[in-house]
C-alpha cells in the first residue's frame, strides 16, 4: 500500500539529504538531534542500517533532497537450493543404475522493510524508494543417475534416473510505504509528492 498524505504538523527534527543511496544493512542506529542538520556527504554515498530492521520511521521538519536519491529497503534474496548428489560409478553387471538425489528447495526471500515518513519539505529533486520483497532462491539441480551395468548375456539395463530439481523458494512480500508531508513557507518545490517520488514495493 502506497499512501502520500499532505498534512501540516511535523516534529522538530531536521534532515538534509544530498544524492545518496540509503540501504537497510549494517549499522545499529542513526539518531539525529532535534533542531540539527544531518547531511549525507559524498563519503557516505552508501549508508547502511542493520539487516534485522523491519520498519523504518523518519521525521524531519526541514527536508532538502537532491536528485537521484535512493532508499533501498528491499528484502534479501533467498539462497539457492543445494545440488542433488549424483550416483557415481557403474552398476553391477546387468544391473540398473542408481538414481541421483533430488535437488534442495530454494530458500524464501525476505520481506521488504516497511517505511513511514513525516516530512516538511523545503526542496526536493527525485527520490526512489524500493521496499520490494526479495526473490526466492532457485531450486537445486537434481543429481545425475548412475551408469547402467555392463551388458553380459542379458537384456540391457537402464541407467539411473536423474534426481528431480528442487522447488524454488517463495519471494518475500513487498512492504508498505507511507509518506505524510507538507511544504514549508518559501519552498522551492510544490504540488503532489508523487511527481518527485517513485515507489517499488512489489512482492
Amino acid at each position: 500500500m502506497n499512501i502520500l498524505t499532505k498534512v501540516c504538523a511535523i516534529p522538530l527534527t531536521c534532515l538534509m539529504i544530498s544524492p545518496a543511496v540509503l540501504i537497510a544493512d549494517e549499522i545499529d542506529s542513526l539518531v539525529i538531534d532535534a533542531n540539527s542538520t544531518y547531511t549525507v556527504t559524498k563519503a557516505q554515498s552508501e549508508l547502511f542500517l542493520d539487516p534485522d530492521v523491519v520498519r523504518w520511521h523518519l521525521q524531519a521538519s526541514s527536508v532538502s533532497m537532491g536528485e537521484g536519491v535512493v532508499i533501498n529497503a528491499s528484502g534479501r534474496p533467498g539462497n539457492n537450493g543445494t545440488v542433488g548428489k549424483s550416483a557415481t560409478g557403474v552398476a553391477d553387471e546387468c544391473g540398473d543404475g542408481k538414481p541421483g538425489e533430488d535437488g534442495g528447495h530454494g530458500n524464501n526471500g525476505t520481506d521488504g522493510v516497511a517505511i513511514s515518513m513525516r516530512l516538511a519539505i523545503n526542496d526536493i529533486g527525485s527520490l526512489t524508494i524500493n521496499a520490494a520483497g526479495g526473490k526466492g532462491g532457485v531450486g537445486g539441480r537434481g543429481g545425475a543417475g548412475q551408469q547402467a551395468g555392463k551388458v553380459i548375456r542379458c537384456t540391457g539395463p537402464d541407467g539411473g534416473a536423474g534426481g528431480q530439481g528442487g522447488e524454488g523458494g517463495d519471494g518475500g512480500n513487498g512492504s508498505y510505504i507511507r509518506i505524510v508531508y507538507s511544504y514549508l513557507d518559501g519552498a522551492t518545490t510544490s504540488g503532489s509528492l508523487s511527481q518527485f517520488v517513485a515507489v517499488n514495493n512489489v512482492g
